[in-house]
């Protein structure tokens, strides 16, 4: 299982979220920690990025980057649909 770290930026828009979100955040990514190279409709490769990927959950995206060696994945990202691939 990979450990997961958020960036102080996820931390603080999960945070945000209401109980059911923030339920189904950490549940999505309980999921993602078990194998984060399953295949997963909601699971895409970011092609800017080496080891990034995008999860959709409902509104929300996670931009992440997975460190195989380390078996982290590393949340750089966390807001709403619209917004999570504006600087």
């Amino acid at each position: 299982m990979y450990k997961i770290l958020y960036s102080p930026q996820s931390v603080k828009f999960i945070n945000k979220l209401d109980t059911k979100r923030k339920e189904k955040v950490k549940t999505r990514m309980e999921h993602v920690a078990q194998d984060p190279l399953a295949h997963d409709s909601n699971l895409n490769k970011i092609k800017d990025m080496v080891h990034g990927y995008r999860l959709r959950i409902g509104d929300i995206r996670l931009v992440y980057e997975i460190n195989s060696a380390e078996k982290q994945i590393v949340v750089w990202k966390t807001d709403w649909r619209g917004s999570v691939y504006a600087n």
